[in-house]
């Protein structure tokens, strides 16, 4: 099994709009002791006691997977008894990069309630996308979490959570595992510092293209998620009128992708 290291920063914007969350996808291989080298890192300073949770997300979409086309997610999850909603918009993940906006919401059960996304903007384009369509249960995760809160001697706090994961379809289940690390109180530069860490420790990993939503329609869709595969090039990332500085961003983030 590969393993997926995620670091996480919220950030809350001043327009007005739903918060943010900036992610850095990482795949390492599960044999190799990377994750618990860089997780030893992190934990150098003070820590909180462990604790383990289970965490039940089953996740909707329409039957022609109408979200999906437009890079939202629609996912219900469980902790202690309670459920709440989350809707991601703005998923797509490039060279390991996601910047998705996030709307949650409680709501009474494991069914989806579109009332309960208080955003108005997202909730009228959810109505608008699903139409006259039947919200469907397409997979669930079932993930046994544990976490870890350390903080360093400079103030930054942050929050190691080691997933051990199984994702289910209707005929199918896929075991994976993540390494997440959420910058509660970190600089702003703190997503970079963590790949200097990375670096700087000879850690072997490399961008992760799929976020758990991703993972699980590949599933339904028999489509390997194990399998590397070369990505040919549809369009070409640069466009007229781009900035040197723009387009050799575009092209290496093609590259990373490749």
């Amino acid at each position: 099994r590969r393993l997926t290291i995620i670091a996480r920063m919220k950030q809350k914007l001043r327009n007005g709009s739903p918060p943010r969350e900036l992610e850095l996808k990482l795949a390492i291989d599960k044999r190799a002791d990377g994750a618990r080298r860089l997780r030893d890192i992190l934990s150098a300073g003070e820590r909180d006691a462990p604790v383990t949770r289970r965490l039940r997300t089953i996740y909707f979409d329409t039957p022609s997977h109408d979200l999906r086309s437009k890079h939202i997610s629609l996912r219900v999850r469980q902790v202690e008894g309670s459920w709440r909603q989350s809707v991601k918009a703005e998923t797509r993940i490039r060279g390991g990069l996601s910047n998705p906006i996030e709307v949650e919401g409680d709501v009474k059960g494991p069914l989806p309630d579109l009332r309960a996304v208080a955003d108005t903007k997202r909730r009228r384009r959810l109505r608008k996308i699903i139409g006259s369509n039947q919200l469907k249960r397409l997979f669930e995760t079932d993930v046994r979490r544990t976490t870890q809160t350390v903080s360093d001697t400079q103030g930054n706090h942050v929050e190691i959570a080691f997933d051990d994961a199984a994702i289910k379809s209707a005929t199918d289940t896929e075991e994976f595992g993540e390494l997440e690390l959420e910058l509660k109180r970190w600089r702003p530069n703190g997503i970079m510092e963590i790949v200097k860490l990375i670096s700087q420790n000879d850690i072997p990993v490399r961008p992760s293209s799929y976020s758990n939503a991703e993972r699980g329609y590949r599933l339904v869709l028999k489509e390997s998620n194990a399998a590397l595969k070369p990505k040919k090039l549809k369009q070409s990332p640069l466009k007229a009128g781009q900035s040197a500085p723009k387009a050799f961003q575009a092209l290496l983030e093609w590259t990373v992708e490749q």
